[in-house]
């Protein structure tokens, strides 16, 4: 990388990625806009994975890169970048490889499952009360499991 400051370029990197993933994340979604687009649709997944290697590859990363932008933008938008997502899973597979997939995990849970996060810590006892006795009894015949709880939605003995 020449001219201007490695970080820089850098974010210049990680803006066309995540403006040319956002371009083709429309195109993705609306399969009747890509008749006569094909070709340049090639050409920017082609640019995105060309962009991404040459940016991974760069020595000054890690230390560029503090936040893990690059890594996120990837991880949020490759499956964009190839045709089928048989083609993304050896991008997955290397960020799962090189031990930074604890820090974009959370990208891939299912949206109806959530496991405890530092924004959901603060449940209050009306919320969890609300949300017990909104579930089916798992155990007919038998009491709600919220009826099991205390008023502070702790369970009982």
């Amino acid at each position: 990388m020449t001219g201007g400051s490695n970080k820089d370029w850098l974010t210049l990197g990680e803006k066309l990625l995540e403006q040319t993933s956002n371009w083709l994340r429309y195109y993705y979604f609306t399969v009747e806009a890509r008749k006569g687009q094909e070709a340049t649709i090639e050409q920017a997944k082609q640019s995105c994975m060309e962009i991404e290697r040459r940016l991974e590859s760069h020595p000054e990363l890690a230390t560029l890169d503090t936040d893990h932008d690059l890594l996120n933008i990837k991880a949020n938008n490759a499956a964009f970048w190839v045709d089928t997502p048989e083609q993304c899973l050896p991008i997955y597979r290397a960020i799962m490889d090189s031990g930074q997939w604890p820090l974009v995990r959370r990208r891939f849970f299912n949206f109806s499952c959530f496991e405890i996060s530092p924004q959901l810590d603060r449940v209050t006892e009306y919320n969890y009360s609300t949300f017990l006795n909104g579930l089916p009894d798992p155990r007919p015949g038998e009491e709600q499991y919220s009826s099991e709880l205390d008023d502070s939605g702790h369970a009982t003995d």
